[in-house]
């Protein structure tokens, strides 16, 4: 009882937040993407790994990348890209001010590494003013997302960064 109390302020936020954010998609070739924000569960020690050698190709490619993470952990963490449960209210809506910067940014593209309904990563995609919100379809809302890719074939988490990387490098608009 008390979780759906705390569910449904959390999923109210959410939409108020994605309604008042939402602005025109703009799907380019990546080769002219130069932004990337890339939103993803930090709570294991292989998806970490998998992003930040993401984030160092992109890098090598010369794009601005940014990444913010969530640890499911009641530890405090100082660092500015990540937050914990300790950084959420008492419904699980982040409280961290460097998320809501992180999200306000207009990147050409973010991605979404993460696959739990009730994430608060999900406040950076109502919040994103991007020209473009990517994740894939396990159990997101796609209120919050321009596409999500549909797919059974994810075993691992870090499988959801080369499906992702797949699509958006596959995409050709001229």
């Amino acid at each position: 009882m008390i979780q759906e109390i705390k569910n449904y302020f959390f999923f109210k936020q959410l939409k108020e937040e994605s309604a008042k954010n939402r602005k025109n998609v703009l799907l380019q070739d990546f080769s002219k993407v130069s932004s990337v924000g890339i939103a993803y569960d930090a709570s294991d020690y292989e998806m970490i790994t998998t992003v930040r050698d993401l984030e160092m190709r992109l890098k090598d490619q010369g794009k601005n990348v940014f990444v913010f993470g969530f640890i499911n952990s009641d530890e405090k963490k100082l660092e500015p890209f990540l937050f914990t449960k300790k950084d959420l209210n008492w419904f699980g809506y982040p409280t961290k001010p460097q998320l809501f910067d992180f999200a306000g940014h207009e990147y050409d593209l973010v991605l979404g590494f993460f696959n739990d309904l009730n994430s608060p990563l999900n406040v950076i995609f109502a919040n994103s003013k991007s020209k473009l919100r990517l994740g894939v379809n396990y159990n997101q809302d796609p209120e919050l997302f321009d596409i999500l890719i549909g797919t059974t074939k994810i075993q691992k988490k870090k499988d959801i960064v080369s499906l992702l990387m797949n699509f958006i490098t596959s995409i050709k608009t001229q």
